[in-house]
């Protein structure tokens, strides 16, 4: 039994004195059991098996994939089989630290590389897959560095389709987004108002061809089972699919459209616009500009500094709507990153903020919805008894790989080590 009131058999002198081969042994471990959790993680698996005893048939991804590890690299294989009885490197505890890691890791990036930069936050709420509430919070911000029944739905979708394409792109033309969202009000309140004919006369050719009855849309309707005295004598089959369930189905997708584009976000992105290089050429709107500050911004501009902002604006129209390189510019945040190449950002701060805050724009839940779909991956119906923290960890680096893929194995072992040192 070690001594433990003997000086040279400390846990510290003990661990001073691991020769070179000891230390590259617990590195390779530690090495590997960091890969297979960021592949894991990368991909959304389940790390553990519901049986990773001896005898049982599935281990469970990390252990079975370390033990493919070692069937392949025999220096891998040679320090696993040398590794101390206690030595805890593949335990469930060290997955989580590990993934743990990596999750402050992101979001220590995430915070380095908004730094001061205005940003928004987008929040939401769903079930997960065992029925507990989660949220999802997400962080819209401007990088500091640039570079029958089917037919009508089938119509709907058509309408609608531009307007989600361009609700789920990455930079967001405002200009753009406004009007696709008038044209598909627009087109939407002419589908209800002129198609039903014609989707009638199409869902009785569909019955033609087909060989199935065509309903008399003169008849009386009777709700199924239910009984004809208590119908009305005008209520129609005619007058059920076009009030019940056509006029029903379209005034509630306008209803939607006009709730998430209410006339306080549509002025607000329509004052927006005019700071968009297309919109500025056509006709610079030097007083929208102002009335946007005021109405939808009073709390970031003081009076002093809103006096500082006319001035610049009256500048800025000469020497920057009129710069024969703003012609070549298509969005806001094409002008964001032109503004900061040339250091114009630094020559007109105040209208620089405004177009910083116009980006952060709360325009789509696109993001959350996306969130959630990350979560429905990772925790499912196989795998639905994770611990707060280990799904929020998991979800990090499987939304933000990108980031999470950055860090080498040296300063995730670097970090762990600090961790387990504090």
């Amino acid at each position: 039994m070690t001594d433990l009131m003997n000086q040279s058999q400390h846990i510290q002198k003990v661990l001073e004195n691991f020769n070179s081969d000891q230390i590259a042994s617990n590195q390779l471990r530690l090495k590997a059991s960091i890969n297979i959790v960021k592949v894991l993680a990368f991909q959304g698996l389940a790390f553990r098996g519901r049986d990773e005893g001896s005898n049982s048939i599935n281990h469970g991804n990390f252990l079975e994939i370390l033990d493919l590890v070692v069937s392949y690299n025999e220096y891998v294989a040679k320090a696993i089989e040398k590794a101390p009885k206690n030595a805890f490197y593949k335990s469930p505890k060290i997955q989580k630290e590990i993934l743990h890691v990596f999750s402050n890791k992101v979001k220590k990036a995430i915070r380095e590389e908004i730094g001061d930069a205005k940003f928004c936050l987008i929040v939401d709420e769903a079930h997960d897959e065992s029925m507990k509430e989660q949220m999802a919070m997400v962080i819209r911000f401007i990088f500091k560095i640039f570079e029958g029944k089917d037919t009508m739905v089938q119509a709907i979708c058509e309408i609608t389709n531009a307007l989600c394409q361009a609700l789920q792109c990455q930079s967001q033309d405002i200009l753009n987004l406004m009007n696709f969202v008038s044209s598909t009000k627009a087109l939407i309140q002419k589908f209800r108002d002129e198609e039903l004919d014609n989707l009638l006369t199409t869902v009785k050719s569909f019955c033609e061809v087909h060989d199935r009855d065509v309903l008399d849309m003169n008849a009386c309707y009777v709700e199924r089972g239910g009984l004809t005295r208590y119908q009305q004598d005008d209520f129609t089959i005619e007058h059920h699919y076009r009030v019940d369930i056509f006029y029903a189905a379209i005034d509630s997708i306008l209803q939607e459209l006009n709730h998430w584009f209410s006339k306080h976000a549509v002025e607000l992105l329509n004052l927006s616009s005019t700071l968009d290089p297309k919109e500025a050429r056509e006709s610079f709107r030097s007083i929208d500009i102002l009335l946007l500050v005021s109405k939808f911004y009073p709390k970031d501009f003081t009076d002093q500094k809103m006096t500082l902002l006319k001035v610049e604006v009256d500048h800025y129209e000469h020497n920057v709507v009129r710069h024969p390189d703003f012609k070549k510019l298509s969005s806001i945040f094409e002008l964001c990153q032109w503004l900061v190449k040339t250091q114009k950002s630094l020559f007109y701060p105040y209208i620089y903020k405004v177009i910083t805050l116009v980006l952060t724009l709360l325009v789509s839940t696109a993001t959350t919805e996306r969130t959630f779909s990350a979560m429905n991956i990772i925790k499912n119906r196989l795998c639905n008894k994770m611990e707060d923290d280990f799904i929020m960890d998991s979800m990090i680096l499987y939304i933000k790989k990108e980031i999470a893929a950055k860090f080498g194995t040296e300063s995730i072992i670097d970090y762990f080590r600090d961790l387990k040192e504090h």
